[in-house]
């Protein structure tokens, strides 16, 4: 983020009046001092908290790019009720809503701490194994901080302690203590799986053209260098109903997780890749 913003203000002057925002868990005097140094204009706190969020955004975003929305009659009444429904072993729910700022967002993004649990989990145990402790730290950093956002306190305070070993090259307390924080971590799929997995209805397949394909091929290469992500998720869509063989179907499943991680290189990559293949 830093090299970055360094990057638009001394590069790209036509930028000089963006704000940027550092969205960061170090608050501490001499890193917010740095970003400010740097050219960013403010910061924001992990965990994200949606009210502080919105502040930042009314501050900073031009008059005309804020539009006052009516909330409808018995709006909120409806929300509290939702809110109090909704009970998930393990999760402190009401610290997770105040950060989220709604149960839509909520269960948003709890969906999306569902979704990599797996691919998370299978990196946590690499790099413990490599004592490849740098990345094993960027991991525990983050699952802290997702945890967290999501109420999962005592996993994000697990992962607090591993990331501080990481920091502290402990490879001995991450050896003890790193195996029993995945097992929960991993324990936690089973548990969010009634309210994270998609019921999606019968998908009828059909053959399709080459045009097609290479039309939903231009579609997602624009998409991609425009990073509009809605094109993509309509494309994605369209594909669903492709009958692919064996080695489309391959391809077409790695494009959709690099594409649900929002990786833009490797979406480019297997696009192309596949293009050559048809």
């Amino acid at each position: 983020g830093i090299e970055t913003t360094r990057l638009i203000r001394h590069s790209h002057r036509d930028y000089d009046m963006v704000p940027i925002i550092a969205l960061t868990a170090n608050v501490m005097e001499e890193t917010r001092s740095l970003f400010l140094t740097e050219g960013m204009n403010d910061y924001v706190a992990k965990p994200i908290e949606m009210d502080v969020l919105i502040a930042k955004m009314h501050q900073w975003l031009p008059a005309d790019k804020i539009k006052p929305v009516e909330k409808k009659e018995g709006e909120d009444a409806k929300a509290e009720e939702k809110k109090e429904g909704l009970q998930i072993e393990g999760l402190d729910l009401k610290e997770a809503m105040r950060l989220a700022g709604t149960e839509e967002l909520f269960i948003e993004i709890l969906k999306e701490y569902y979704r990599v649990i797996p691919k998370k989990v299978g990196l946590l145990r690499k790099y413990e194994e490599e004592e490849d402790w740098e990345n094993y730290t960027i991991e525990a950093h983050t699952l802290k901080s997702s945890s967290k956002q999501i109420g999962a306190m005592e996993l994000s305070a697990m992962a607090a302690e591993m990331e501080k070993a990481g920091h502290a090259g402990d490879g001995e307390l991450i050896h003890e203590k790193s195996g029993p924080m995945v097992d929960i971590y991993e324990s936690m799929e089973a548990k969010l799986a009634p309210y994270c997995q998609e019921e999606e209805g019968v998908v009828v397949k059909v053959p399709y053209t080459k045009e097609e394909l290479m039309e939903c091929f231009d579609k997602i290469s624009n998409a991609l260098e425009e990073l509009e992500f809605d094109d993509i998720e309509e494309a994605v869509e369209t594909m669903k109903g492709f009958e692919f063989d064996d080695v489309s179907q391959e391809f077409f499943d790695s494009f959709r997780e690099a594409a649900d991680d929002m990786d833009v290189d490797t979406c480019e990559e297997i696009i192309n890749e596949w293009k050559d293949l048809v």
